[in-house]
């Protein structure tokens, strides 16, 4: 309710309200007229507006041999036209199988008007919020199957931006459920955009939770909520990084903690790359300058000098507490050459140390050490500041050194489709070129090569065209 003292009497109240009567039996009008021309009422059943403001049914009565018409007990809005519907097709089947008027007659009353014992099963969206949140932090994570929870900042933080940050588009909680009032905050989002499709869904959860849920789930499911307008991602070379890193290295600083930051990032930056990983999965490693050891088996320190495999155990948490998206793993970094591990310092463990403020909201702290790692990227100008350039660098360069697709998948804690689809978007032209060139061990296929050259148009290159026929033996 508005607030504005002049919503309240003042010049044109009655008519107004009347024209909102006008408008929604037009609604309701339009809507009857939607479902007869499309074919959804039953034969020789029809509806029938009447004073603008009561929806009935009409149909032959076999009784009297004439035209019957009987209120059957919905609202007179959109949805009670979808409950009309249902109704009518429940009186098609009773006509059909009754013999007698007694008979159909005590069904009627009880089935289609109502006239049996009420039950009050009506809630707010309050309520079912309130439903959702409960069975959220009572269930499991989707990622590795643990137990959710209410003190896990990782977890309130989904749920948030997940489902509360769509449910505050509704424009009251304590209203019951109704379409308009969905539709309403559904369309605060462009459609075809990843947050149309996000609040899509979440809306969506309510309703499959209401009374009317029927007639709800019918007007979600003729909307498409597929994304279809995307944003455009970066991408980074190996060689851009490493120019950067040199030009780094190379600038002089005043202060020590400087110093510091630059050792932490490039550090940090560097093991993103090698294993394929976000930068906060960083921060959950537990072998870093300390070996693991599980069931018998011991993983080597990351920092001793004899470690051949660099084989990377993530835990679930981070140093700071939050969790991360698969841990519980071990990962194969996508090269084991000494040059390569010797120019990132690889062994030289210099992880940031992030402490989040005391009260934090938990999105903040999940966001922090991702954060604070793209804040330091954008200020020194890096050729790529999103945490996902880096871990697409490596799983690029995992490809280039012979890794199959099935351990990349398998160490970036993800499915073999994901790394094929999703994780494939942000290719570099200049990575795929070197993929091509410098593939050491399974080359993809000729195939696969040529459409990849051409969505990149890339194809016709003389050098392109030139390593085409070496690598693949073309005459």
């Amino acid at each position: 309710m508005s607030n504005d003292i002049s919503d309240i009497g003042g010049n044109g109240s009655y008519e107004n309200g009347y024209e909102r009567v006008l408008a929604n039996a037009k609604k309701v009008k339009d809507k009857c007229e939607e479902l007869k021309d499309g074919g959804q009422m039953p034969k020789g059943i029809s509806f029938k507006v009447q004073s603008n403001k009561y929806l009935y049914l009409q149909w032959d009565s076999p009784i009297t041999g004439g035209r019957t018409t009987k209120k059957v007990n919905v609202p007179f809005d959109e949805s009670g036209v979808y409950q009309a519907r249902d109704k009518a097709w429940k009186i098609k089947d009773a006509l059909d199988k009754f013999t007698t008027a007694s008979e159909f007659k005590e069904w009627f009353k009880q089935e289609i008007e109502g006239k049996n014992e009420i039950i009050n099963d009506l809630k707010t969206c309050r309520e079912i919020i309130q439903e959702l949140e409960d069975e959220y932090f009572n269930g499991l994570n989707s990622q590795t199957k643990r137990p959710r929870s209410r003190g896990i900042p990782n977890d309130i933080r989904s749920w948030k931006t997940g489902n509360i940050h769509y449910f505050k588009k509704l424009p009251n909680w304590d209203k019951h459920p109704v379409w308009e009032d969905f539709k309403t905050a559904l369309f605060t989002y462009k459609k075809g955009t990843n947050s149309f499709k996000k609040c899509y869904y979440a809306l969506r959860r309510i309703a499959e939770k209401s009374p009317n849920n029927k007639q709800l789930l019918e007007r979600f499911g003729e909307i498409d909520p597929e994304q279809t307008k995307f944003k455009d991602k970066q991408s980074v070379s190996w060689q851009e990084f490493l120019d950067w890193r040199e030009m780094m290295l190379t600038k002089k600083v005043k202060k020590g903690r400087d110093t510091l930051a630059r050792k932490n990032w490039l550090w940090t930056t560097g093991m993103c790359i090698l294993y394929a990983l976000r930068p906060s999965e960083i921060a959950a490693a537990i072998n870093l300058d300390k070996p693991y050891t599980k069931d018998g088996v011991t993983i080597p320190a990351i920092s001793e000098p004899s470690n051949k495999t660099l084989l990377l155990v993530l835990g679930d948490f981070t140093y700071f507490g939050t969790s991360i998206k698969t841990g519980g793993r071990v990962c194969k970094p996508v090269t084991t050459k000494p040059e390569v591990i010797e120019l990132l310092k690889i062994r030289e463990i210099s992880l940031h140390e992030y402490e989040p403020e005391p009260n934090s909201l938990a999105e903040c702290i999940c966001k922090g050490f991702n954060g604070a790692h793209s804040a330091y990227m954008t200020y020194h100008k890096a050729p790529a500041t999103e945490i996902y350039a880096f871990r697409h660098l490596g799983n690029q360069l995992g490809e280039m050194y012979g890794i199959s697709q099935e351990i990349r998948a398998r160490s970036m804690g993800h499915s073999v489709q994901q790394n094929d689809t999703t994780y494939k978007k942000r290719k570099n032209i200049q990575t795929t070129v070197d993929i091509l060139l410098n593939h050491t061990k399974q080359p993809i296929n000729y195939d696969m090569a040529i459409d990849e050259l051409e969505r990149l148009g890339i194809l016709n290159d003389p050098s392109v065209q030139l390593a085409l026929k070496v690598i693949y033996q073309l005459k």
